[in-house]
């Protein structure tokens, strides 16, 4: 149970990293983007924000489809 905790919190990080590199190619990510990111706990959420960061333009086109 410990360890599948430990790998599920190793998951979400890994996604939020993920999330954080790819909008660094568009510039410095805003502090409330990086906040709501980082404040995220649900898994299905993180991996749908890292595709949805793998698809889009810019910082804000990312912001506009977090909703």
């Amino acid at each position: 149970m410990l360890l599948e905790l430990m790998l599920k919190d190793e998951r979400k990080e890994g996604r939020r990293d993920g999330i954080f590199e790819l909008l660094e190619m568009y510039g410095e990510i805003p502090e409330d983007i990086r906040s709501r990111i980082n404040d995220e706990t649900d898994e299905t959420v993180l991996k749908r924000w890292l595709i949805t960061a793998a698809k889009v333009s810019s910082i804000d086109e990312f912001r506009e489809k977090m909703q």
